[in-house]
C-alpha cells in the first residue's frame, strides 16, 4: 500500500497492518483469539494473536483499506456490541496510526467459548 505526501512516498506493508489490527484485538473485550478456517470442511482453529496472517486478511479497493477479521469470542457476552466496538476501534487506529483510509471492517465471528479460569 503506497501513497504520496509533501516528503516523497510512503509504503506500509500489509503485515504492519495486520500487527495493529492484531493488537487491538487483542486488547478488546471478549476477544479470545483467531480463527483459521478450513476451506475444505468449513472446520474453524482457534489461534492465537500472533498468527495474524491467518485471521485478519486486509485489501485494498479504490484506494480504501477493506479488513476482514476472522475472530472467535467468549461465551456471555453480547456478541453485537463487542463487533461494534471491534470495527469502530480498527477503523480509528488503523486510519490514525497509518494515514490510510479504511472503508470497511467486517468481523466474522466463528464460534464462542467458555473461558477457563
Amino acid at each position: 500500500m503506497e501513497f504520496n505526501n509533501e516528503f516523497g512516498k510512503v509504503s506500509i506493508n500489509t503485515s504492519v497492518v495486520q500487527t495493529i489490527v492484531s493488537n487491538i484485538l487483542k486488547e478488546s473485550y471478549g476477544v479470545i483469539g483467531l480463527a483459521n478456517i478450513s476451506t475444505k470442511d468449513g472446520i474453524y482453529e482457534l489461534l492465537g494473536f500472533e498468527n495474524y496472517s491467518k485471521g485478519v486478511h486486509i485489501s485494498l479497493k479504490d484506494s480504501c483499506l477493506v479488513i476482514d477479521l476472522h475472530i472467535i469470542l467468549q461465551y456471555g457476552i453480547k456478541i453485537s456490541t463487542v463487533c461494534e466496538n471491534i470495527i469502530s476501534n480498527v477503523k480509528y487506529n488503523v486510519e490514525n496510526l497509518t494515514g490510510l483510509k479504511v472503508c470497511k471492517v467486517n468481523v466474522n465471528v466463528h464460534g464462542i467459548k467458555v473461558q477457563d479460569n
